[in-house]
C-alpha cells in the first residue's frame, strides 16, 4: 500500500500541472454542455441560477489559480496568478455566454456574468486567505 501511495505522490509531483489543466479542461467542457442545453431544462431567471453560476465559476477558479501560479512558462500568470484567474474565468464566463445566443430559448445574462465574476473572486479571496494562514502556521 505504501508503495502506490509514494507512486501516486511522485506522479503527481511530477505532473502536478498536467493534472490541473486536465481537470480544467474537462470542467470547462462540462460548462459548455450544460450551457448548450435549450431553455426547458435550464433555470433561466431564477435566484438559485444565479448561485449555481456563483460556485460553478468559483470551482473553476480554483485549480486554474494554482495552475497559472505553479506553471513557469508565461511570467505574469506565475507573478499574478489572483487577476489572472479573474481575467480568465471572466473571459470564459462570457464567451460562453455569448455562445448562448446560438441556443434555442438561451440569451445573453448579464447577471450570469456578474455571478461568474463574483463566485471567481470569492475564490481567489479564500485561497488567498487559506494561503496566508498555511504559512502563519508554518512558521
Amino acid at each position: 500500500m505504501l508503495k502506490i501511495r509514494n507512486l501516486v505522490h511522485s506522479l503527481l509531483k511530477k505532473y502536478h500541472i498536467q493534472l490541473l489543466l486536465t481537470i480544467i479542461l474537462g470542467y470547462c467542457i462540462l460548462l459548455i454542455i450544460l450551457s448548450s442545453i435549450p431553455g426547458n431544462f435550464a433555470i433561466s431567471s431564477n435566484p438559485i441560477d444565479k448561485i449555481l453560476h456563483f460556485g460553478a465559476y468559483g470551482l473553476l477558479s480554483l485549480p486554474l489559480y494554482f495552475a497559472l501560479s505553479l506553471q513557469g512558462k508565461i511570467y505574469l500568470f506565475r507573478k499574478y496568478p489572483d487577476v489572472s484567474t479573474l481575467l480568465l474565468v471572466f473571459t470564459f464566463g462570457l464567451l460562453n455566454e455569448l455562445h448562448q445566443l446560438f441556443i434555442t430559448t438561451r440569451t445573453f445574462n448579464k447577471y450570469d456574468l456578474l455571478a461568474n465574476f463574483l463566485g471567481s473572486l470569492l475564490a481567489i479571496i479564500v485561497i488567498n486567505i487559506s494561503l496566508k494562514i498555511i504559512r502563519l502556521l508554518k512558521t
